[in-house]
């Protein structure tokens, strides 16, 4: 956590400098809470300081960080006041329904726009609000071909995969502690993570409940151990505690260890043998592709379109996936994918922008 603070207050005081030099405005969730959209956005704004662009941040997180402004907590006067400073406004938001209300504003204090699309929703209204954000931009990034084909307009794919840092985190004791009690043992390490716990159409998004079913089988708990870990907690409490009842109540408090809290998830995932992403649904997960990075073996649902050397079960068969997870951790061996251009992609993307701006002006 405190890796976390640090960052915030450093992100603090370079997002003040440069609001007096106009530059990028980023909006979207930045960490804590540690989700694949919060950790693009705060590895884009490392790529912008270190080329030297200026940027500001508007985080649209509950959790308020120290000298970065919320949107939660700005007034309307305040908001206007950013978006007229900027001359690059780049949304990353979730929300159709507040992206356009973000794109909207943005023309009209004459900045250009910049969207990334991050994932999904099939819901009609949303999904009309996307488009005319999208259509109302400048330039539209699409971090894979089913977003892009959501959109409806032409954009550029660009995954939304910028590498870790060298120094990727402490990993927490209490998983040291399980990673060595599970080795002890003999087992393979698997690794899942989750922003937060929401459901969608009555299915644990990001599977959980999914690992569990397929730990019920007796040869995956003989030769895997797993740690599931959960960023935020502050919405549906209730499941969490439904999850924890069930690992109990099957008798698997052993074999999976469900961590809570903020964790550097890249730095956990180099003492893991395997990781596990058996969403429901998906975008391009960031995780898959910092596993991908790292050389660890991925397994994932077939809900999405993957990237190449990930193995597939089907979505939401619990057999299915502790089938492949037994076949991943007897076979497969790691082989890092160490192509890393996205960043440079959408700086490139940005720099355009920001210089038909200042041709403009």
């Amino acid at each position: 956590m405190a890796s976390v603070h640090t960052n915030s207050q450093r992100l603090g005081r370079l997002t003040q400098e440069a609001s007096r030099v106009g530059g990028v405005l980023l909006i979207g969730p930045l960490p804590p809470p540690r989700g694949g959209i919060s950790i693009h956005i705060l590895r884009l704004a490392r790529i912008y300081e270190q080329e030297g662009i200026a940027y500001r941040l508007l985080d649209e997180s509950r959790t308020a960080k120290p000298g970065v402004p919320n949107l939660r907590r700005q007034t309307v006067f305040a908001y206007f006041g950013l978006l007229r400073a900027a001359d690059v406004v780049h949304i990353h938001t979730s929300n159709r329904y507040l992206r356009l209300a973000h794109t909207i504003f943005a023309r009209l204090m004459g900045a250009r726009v910049l969207q990334t699309v991050h994932g999904h929703d099939s819901r009609f209204f949303p999904r009309l609000c996307l488009r005319a954000a999208c259509r109302l931009a400048h330039e539209r990034i699409a971090v894979s071909d089913a977003v892009s084909k959501e959109i409806g307009v032409p954009s550029r794919v660009i995954p939304a995969f910028i590498s870790p840092t060298v120094d990727q985190g402490k990993v927490p004791a209490d998983i040291v502690r399980s990673i060595a009690d599970y080795r002890a043992s003999g087992k393979k390490v698997l690794a899942l993570n989750a922003s937060r716990l929401p459901q969608f159409n009555g299915a644990d998004i990001y599977g959980i409940d999914l690992l569990m079913s397929a730990f019920l089988r007796s040869d995956v708990r003989e030769r895997c151990g797993a740690v599931v870990c959960i960023s935020d907690i502050d919405q549906n409490n209730a499941y969490l505690h439904h999850l924890r009842d069930r690992l109990r109540h099957n008798g698997l408090n052993d074999h999976i260890l469900l961590r809570v809290g903020e964790i550097e998830f890249a730095g956990m995932l180099k003492h893991c043998d395997l990781f596990v992403r058996p969403t429901s649904t998906d975008g391009d997960a960031v995780s898959i592709r910092e596993a991908l990075w790292l050389g660890i073996p991925t397994v994932a649902s077939d809900a999405v379109a993957r990237p190449a050397g990930v193995t597939t079960f089907r979505s939401r068969d619990a057999n299915d996936l502790a089938r492949k997870i037994l076949q991943t951790v007897s076979t497969k061996e790691a082989v890092a994918v160490r192509s890393d251009c996205y960043g440079e992609q959408v700086l490139e993307t940005c720099k355009g922008l920001l210089k038909r701006q200042c041709d403009v002006e």
